[in-house]
């Protein structure tokens, strides 16, 4: 059984997600989340404002999460919060069939109701457990200001909320986990419906904590229109829009995972975004590798996924052995590269004192991975 693939590379990282046609945004240019990257986790995070009064959230991204949900003991109480009763339309959209008992409390007065739950996963470390689904109202940042502070509410945003200890492994600070992936109501979903824009989604990661990334909603036009944008992302030049650097990019397309029922994990599988890499070579020779490792199987599992959980490029064991020798060899060979010890969490290194860098990176043996073009062609990415 082959595990997945994660892909996430180094250097700044431009990921364009279209899940439907375009539609009409209306009222603002774009909705957008600022990026920043946790030093220590190596983990991306964003901020939203959740409930009345609103109260800042700062949350983990995760490309593949069903939704979000948020630390339910952190002590703010909101006047606008409403638990999900059971057998309600929130529920049924959010897929969630399974009830129980909740205590809210609205005006000071407690009251026992039904609630529908969801499973809810940390992937960080794993912990799977059922939590309440409820609505509550989130703002986050629009672009219609060019100072970029414009701010876009969503009344009646489906979450769950999560006990404290299901927040252990993310990054110091995060009380939850914005899902970014293909479910109902997951926080693209959700925004395309309230504010009738295309299902789309671009997001450019910052390659490192000193540098800000930016998720923009709805990108079928020019996705920045004021220099004071650019200049907070601090991605992109000062003269130039994501609307052009998308003409120069590389286009693969999503594939779709066949699981669509299941356990927490595979339902999991559904939710996330793959993509069909057809081979991988090692400056410019291809390794052989049993092609069915790369496909997803029917089962749900392996095929490459991209992740921004993941915060290294991790491979099925027979590739990354293959992988790892090929690599060996061709840095000892020809860019007398000198291996030495390993350092957790990684096993093969190498005395960087035997590298030469440049102001494009160090002169290492090049990555390539073939992927699947629109027309079944392929397309190379490396570095």
């Amino acid at each position: 059984m082959a595990s997945s693939m994660h892909f996430l590379f180094f250097s700044s990282l431009l990921i364009s997600i279209s899940l439907s046609t375009p539609q009409i945004l209306n009222g603002h240019d774009a909705i957008v989340l600022p990026i920043l990257k946790d030093s220590r986790t190596l983990q991306y995070v964003t901020h939203a404002y959740q409930g009345t009064p609103a109260i800042p959230k700062k949350l983990v991204i995760d490309l593949g999460g069903q939704y979000i949900w948020i630390d339910r003991g952190s002590g703010d109480v909101s006047s606008t919060y409403r638990p999900a009763q059971c057998r309600s339309i929130q529920c049924s959209t959010a897929n969630a069939n399974n009830c129980g008992t909740s205590f809210t409390s609205h005006k000071a007065e407690f009251e026992k109701i039904n609630t529908c739950g969801l499973l809810v996963k940390n992937g960080i470390t794993g912990m799977i457990m059922n939590v309440e689904l409820g609505e509550d109202i989130i703002t986050v940042q629009s672009t219609t200001s060019p100072a970029f502070r414009s701010m876009a509410s969503i009344d009646n945003f489906l979450f769950s909320r999560a006990p404290p200890f299901l927040l252990q492994g993310l990054a110091s600070g995060a009380k939850g986990v914005l899902g970014l992936g293909m479910s109902r109501i997951s926080l693209p979903s959700q925004v395309a419906g309230v504010f009738s824009i295309n299902r789309k989604f671009t997001i450019c990661l910052p390659s490192s904590s000193k540098s800000k990334g930016v998720i923009f909603f709805d990108t079928s036009g020019p996705y920045i229109r004021s220099n004071d944008v650019m200049r907070k992302t601090k991605t992109l030049s000062l003269s130039t829009t994501l609307s052009e650097i998308s003409k120069s990019l590389i286009y693969t397309p999503l594939i779709a995972n066949p699981m669509k029922k299941g356990t927490a994990s595979t339902q999991d599988h559904f939710n996330e975004y793959y993509i069909g890499v057809k081979s991988i070579s090692i400056h410019g020779k291809p390794l052989l590798l049993q092609t069915l490792l790369l496909s997803i199987n029917n089962d749900g599992t392996g095929g490459a996924k991209l992740s921004t959980i993941i915060p290294y490029t991790t491979l099925e064991t027979s590739i990354y052995n293959t992988f790892t020798k090929g690599f060996m060899e061709v840095a000892a060979s020809l860019f007398n590269m000198t291996r030495v010890a390993s350092v957790a969490p990684f096993e093969v290194c190498f005395n960087s004192e035997n590298i030469v860098n440049t102001r494009s990176g160090p002169i290492v043996p090049t990555i390539e991975l073939v992927l699947q073009k629109q027309s079944g062609e392929v397309e190379d990415i490396w570095g």
